[in-house]
């Protein structure tokens, strides 16, 4: 049977079958033509509903969130700082600009983005989370998917995906909709996984990333490709990441009570991860971490 890629429609092959998930395998494909790689087949519908239960946002699953509610100060240290630096390349001027979250969890960046100024929207498809997010998120508007925002073409200033496109087992379509809901200088942020990166190369199988709910894995250049495709007027990639790395050390202390020997261990590992980020080269990097922005 003829497997295409999801990306370029081009046949691919067999890459990985990845087994290390509670010994249940699952394959990864991956394209000849464009090195995209996906899962393939999907969970079923009701596999995949099972995955985001209320164990998976609380951390007591074995696939599992990271619970921002427990530590919301430390998680808008980043929010924060990213905000300012998609202020920046915004190329649209709007007195309320409109934000929207894609993959929001419990709400927290959106509320965060609130309080920066923005009208906040958000989309997540758990119902455990979209119930939470009116308690911890008071004034953003929560909706399953796209179709319920009522957001109509070219009327979103910034949209953001933070380890969310990994997730969706058609991103193209995915972004292009989302693409259409921005207005002319709006910014598309989607934060995942480089694979070409020295750091997923070298671990091969056993790559972190390789993940139960993770469906697509991209490159760079993927998202240059896809630029072009839509006739994006630029596209931004930051490695490792669009936001500081004294933000990033201060999200760090939701996990220490005081400043000690372990804390100061972390941190430096955390700063040489950081500046090992820089070295990159065409669509190749020394570490895995990236944030792009797709600016219409």
């Amino acid at each position: 049977m003829r497997i295409t890629c999801p990306l370029c429609q081009n046949e691919s092959q067999f890459f990985y079958n990845i087994t290390r998930n509670d010994g249940v395998p699952f394959p990864i494909y991956i394209c000849c033509t464009c090195a995209f790689q996906f899962r393939y087949p999907l969970p079923t519908e009701e596999e995949t509903k099972a995955m985001y239960d209320q164990g998976y946002y609380e951390g007591t699953n074995s696939y599992t969130y990271e619970d921002e509610r427990k530590a919301l100060k430390y998680y808008d240290k980043v929010w924060r700082s990213r905000l300012k630096t998609l202020k920046r390349h915004l190329g649209t001027h709007s007195q309320k600009p409109v934000f929207l979250d894609v993959g929001c969890s419990f709400g927290g960046f959106a509320e965060s983005a609130y309080r920066q100024g923005f009208q906040s929207f958000g989309v997540e498809i758990s119902d455990f989370a979209r119930e939470q997010a009116s308690q911890f998120a008071p004034h953003v508007s929560v909706y399953r998917d796209l179709s319920e925002t009522g957001l109509s073409t070219a009327s979103v200033d910034i949209i953001t995906m933070v380890e969310v496109i990994e997730h969706v087992a058609d991103p193209k379509t995915l972004i292009r909709d989302l693409i259409d809901l921005l207005k002319p200088g709006g910014i598309l942020m989607i934060q995942t996984a480089n694979m070409d990166s020295r750091q997923a190369k070298d671990a091969g199988k056993d790559y972190h990333y390789y993940l139960p709910g993770h469906y697509s894995y991209f490159s760079r250049r993927h998202f240059i490709n896809l630029a072009r495709e839509f006739y994006l007027s630029k596209v931004k990639i930051f490695q490792p990441v669009d936001f500081s790395l004294a933000a990033k050390l201060g999200k760090m202390r939701k996990d220490y009570a005081h400043i000690n020997k372990d804390y100061l261990r972390r941190a430096w590992n955390t700063a040489k991860y950081h500046y090992q980020s820089y070295l990159h080269w065409g669509n190749r990097a020394r570490t895995a971490s990236m944030v792009v922005y797709l600016i219409k």
